[in-house]
């Protein structure tokens, strides 16, 4: 595993007590892409330079760990002799010393070390990250050019590093950072007389803001001439003592002295103070050209700085900026913005429940604009934007608004969400989707005639996209081809001589008609052409599809529709449900029928073609509730002479406790040809029901699913059918003498045994119904509840080798007629199979068997002598 930075940077500061320059910190990381962080260390301590570092100092094993000792924990030999004596053991028993240098890390940083002294723990992470910090900020060591270098800075730095300074240690390598760069200089403790250049010169101040001892480098008693070039100031405030918010009148009233500074940046660690009444906002009118200021408080502003203007706080930014050309905030609460003349603004408030307010006419000439992570308090006009930039902005049901003819539109949302764009004169619109959860965008217009709008590009990874384009009345050419996200919805009007191009994703497309000839390619992945009932029924014969591998019906299904009209098409999606029993005529073989949100209650015949005469026609369903208030869908199919069903059950995105989609499957007279059903998904709950003309299903695979299955098999099964359920607590019911396999799966399972039936003459074991898995937490009903004290003793019968089954499960039945809970056990071989099972049998109270017997078979030997009986419902339940 290769080294990274933040361990390097651990290594100099553990090794070396001093922070890493970026060239050596770099050069480290790079020769470590093979090493893991000991081995990083083995390597540090061979390299050439060590040995006149040191002078001896880690020549010996104790020397060595005395050294990292010191500079980890705080400690020398006088203050802990045994620890520092364990180590030195360490080491010899073979450990490197990298190896013992990372485990002497590990030592230190777990939880029972930080517990008993956080403040050492606290020290040696803050000298970590000024470690880092200054290598990130300072990329070489002075030297006087004759091997010589001055590691002072990058040791003092260090060294004075405790559990509290972190961020004024930062502010000091920013100064030594400023003062290396060409043209730059730093304020000092004393009166300054500073002047710059004619070129960019940039000089660094520390003020400390309280009521401390701490001195700053700048005061009013200071005078700075920038003179030409565009000059900066930059000021870091430091928290000084109690009272230590920062008065933005105090730093105006120290930089009297300054003249001829374009620039100003104020990072400050402590808060802003609140204006005092009436005033509303701090002012800051200096004539500046940009002024940035970054506070974890409040900042609430008033500036005349003319080319851009920062604000960056985790709180409220409230911000007058209206000679500005360019804004920026970044905020972490309600916010208010007005900046008249600016034509850029880039806004973030941190989440979209924060609501910005646009002053009047506040952001009337913005050009560019950026949102993110707010609430709109109400529609934002700007008649020049062009470019506009939108991550989770709640738009509460206002929108964008824009004169201009070509507009550039960038989304994003991470989270269900509605961008609202009017651009009543565009003629282009370039949109830009991007996000992982299903968005809209919404184009409106104030007036009632969309005439303008000619093309629309799309581009970006939204999951699921929604756009309605429909009222636009001259929109020849939409281009998704570089969009790789999903349509979820495109509405594109029918205009003669239009296009539409798809892109890679899984796309929906609804068009309002057929009349006018059109082309519409789905491009990659499984799209649908989204249509009405009616549209059809009748085909598309004007219409060009190209790339599409189905039709969604965007309401209720209210005429037959043959799939003939839709060559090639093997994906229906039905939105809307049917509005009384309809056909689907001529689906083509394998295809899959969706029933999207809204319940299909009336039957829908679906007829694959030639199914008639074919041994292998299969139908694939799709049950999906999307955002359904109760978590609910179902479907009513009828599948004649359909051998082969595949059911998915998705998950409600709601996630409702309650949810279930329920599959109810028919088949006409001798047209039940079912034979095997898979059922998968990720559902909360799925029913799935068959009528009483399937009679010869083989498997009912739902070994997949994640939900609860509910299955009744009785009557439907063929012989030697095998059943098997998945991850939850299943429900599954079958005959005595079905034959079945069952396996329950993980999960509470219920299985329900019924009668023997009619026609109970002897049987062989392998006409038994068997549960192959049943074992604690799983519950047996078998047979009709006892209504009175229940008897918790099971009978054992001794089962005789000399008898066939029949002959032993009479005699069962006889032992279990004498018990008060009419049921015994067994155990049997199985001459066929020579596999010794056991069988719980229930008697009807007579003689021998008899059709209202009951009888199931568990496999391998289960001791059921201590298995609990309870009443439930309707029937007796045992459990072990």
């Amino acid at each position: 595993m290769a080294v990274t930075k933040a361990q390097v940077a651990q290594l100099y500061v553990a090794l070396f007590n001093r922070a890493p320059e970026g060239a050596g910190l770099n050069a480290w990381v790079s020769a470590g892409v093979f090493r893991d962080q000991a081995q990083t260390a083995d390597a540090m301590l061979q390299s050439p330079a060590i040995a006149a570092y040191f002078n001896g100092r880690i020549d010996t094993n104790r020397g060595y760990v005395e050294n990292i000792y010191k500079n980890i924990l705080g400690k020398d030999y006088s203050q802990d002799p045994d620890g520092i004596n364990a180590w030195v053991r360490h080491l010899e028993l073979g450990h490197t010393r990298g190896e013992t240098l990372v485990t002497l890390f590990q030592v230190a940083r777990s939880p029972e070390a930080i517990a008993a002294d956080p403040t050492a723990a606290a020290v040696f992470a803050n000298k970590t990250a000024i470690a880092a910090y200054m290598a990130e900020k300072i990329t070489d060591i002075e030297s006087d050019g004759s091997g010589n270098f001055n590691y002072a800075p990058f040791q003092q730095i260090i060294e004075t590093t405790n559990s509290t300074n972190l961020e004024e240690q930062k502010a000091k390598i920013d100064q030594l950072a400023d003062a290396a760069k060409p043209g730059s200089k730093i304020f000092t403790t004393g009166v300054d007389t500073l002047k710059g250049t004619e070129g960019d010169d940039t000089f660094s101040a520390v003020y400390y803001s309280g009521d401390g001892d701490k001195t700053s480098t700048l005061s009013s008693l200071d005078t700075l001439d920038g003179l030409g070039g565009k000059d900066t100031l930059k000021v870091t405030v430091l928290k000084n003592g109690s009272n230590s918010e920062l008065d933005l009148d105090n730093i105006d009233n120290a930089m009297r002295g300054v003249t001829n500074i374009e620039n100003l940046e104020i990072r400050s660690e402590v808060t802003i103070k609140a204006p005092t009444a009436p005033a509303l906002m701090s002012k800051l009118n200096k004539g500046l050209d940009n002024l940035s200021i970054t506070s974890p408080g409040d900042i609430k502003l008033e500036t005349d700085t003319k080319e851009k203007v920062t604000i960056d706080t985790n709180k409220i930014a409230t911000l007058t900026a209206d000679k500005a050309k360019e804004i920026s905030v970044k905020g972490g609460d309600d916010s208010a913005i007005s900046a008249k003349e600016a034509t850029k603004a880039s806004i973030n408030l941190g989440t979209n429940t924060k609501v910005l307010t646009v002053g009047a006419n506040g952001l009337d000439k913005v050009e560019d604009l950026s949102l993110a992570n707010l609430k709109l308090a109400a529609a934002l006009t700007a008649a020049k934007l062009v470019k506009i930039n939108v991550k989770d902005v709640d738009f509460n049901g206002a929108q964008i608004a824009t004169n201009e003819e070509k507009v550039d539109l960038t989304t994003n949302y991470t989270e269900k969400g509605t961008a609202k764009l009017q651009a009543d004169n565009a003629t282009q619109l370039t949109i830009h989707a991007n996000g992982e959860k299903e968005s809209t965008i919404e184009f409106v217009s104030a007036s009632p005639n969309h005439n303008k709008l000619e093309k629309v590009t799309f581009d970006g990874n939204a999951k699921d996209l929604k756009i309605n384009l429909q009222l636009e009345t001259a929109l020849k050419d939409v281009n998704a081809a570089s969009f790789t996200g999903n349509f979820a919805e495109l509405k594109v009007k029918n205009i003669a001589g239009s296009q539409v191009l798809l892109g890679s994703g899984n796309d929906v497309v609804d068009i309002d008609d057929t009349a006018a000839e059109q082309t519409i390619n789905g491009g990659a992945g499984t799209d649908l052409i989204s249509i009405s009932t009616t549209i059809a029924g009748a085909g598309a014969d004007k219409v060009t599809l190209k790339n599409f591998e189905g039709i969604r019906i965007n309401n209720a299904v209210a005429n037959d529709i043959d799939m003939s009209k839709w060559e090639g098409f093997n994906n229906i999606t039905l939105a809307q449900g049917a509005s009384a029993v309809k056909s689907l005529t001529n689906v083509l073989n394998n295809s899959t029928i969706t029933v999207e949100k809204n319940d299909l209650s009336n039957d829908l015949k679906v007829e694959i073609k030639d199914a008639d005469t074919g041994t292998a026609d299969k139908l694939n369903l799709v049950l999906d509730p999307k955002d359904i208030t109760n978590g609910k869908v179902k479907g009513q199919f009828q599948v004649d002479n359909i051998e082969n069903i595949d059911i998915v059950s998705k998950l409600d995105e709601k996630k409702i406790a309650t949810a279930e989609n329920t599959v109810n499957l028919k088949a006409g007279a001798d047209k039940g040809t079912l034979a095997n059903i898979v059922v998968k998904g990720d559902a909360n709950s799925t029913i799935l029901t068959l009528d009483a003309n399937f009679k010869k299903v083989k498997t009912v695979d739902a070994s997949t699913l994640k939900g609860k299955f509910t299955f009744d098999a009785s009557g439907h099964l063929d012989e030697k059918s095998v059943i098997k359920s998945g991850a939850g607590d299943d429900t599954i019911t079958f005959g005595s003498r079905s034959g079945v396999t069952v396996t329950g799966g993980a999960g509470d399972d219920t299985f329900t045994v019924t009668k023997v039936g009619a026609d109970p003459a002897a049987f062989p074991a392998s006409k038994t119904a068997t549960i192959t898995d049943f074992s604690k937490g799983d519950k047996l009903k078998i047979g009709a509840n006892l209504g009175a004290t229940i008897d918790q003793n099971i009978a054992r019968y001794d089962s005789t080798k000399s008898l066939d089954f029949a002959n032993n499960l009479s005699r069962a039945l006889d032992v279990a007629n004498a018990a008060g809970n009419k049921l015994a056990y067994f155990t049997y071989t199985d001459p066929d199979s020579n596999a010794t099972d056991t069988y719980l049998v229930r008697s009807d109270a007579t003689a021998g068997i008899s059709a209202d017997d009951y009888v199931v078979k568990l496999n391998g030997i289960v001791d059921l002598a201590n298995a609990t009986l309870a009443d439930a419902g309707t029937n007796l339940q045992l459990t072990l």
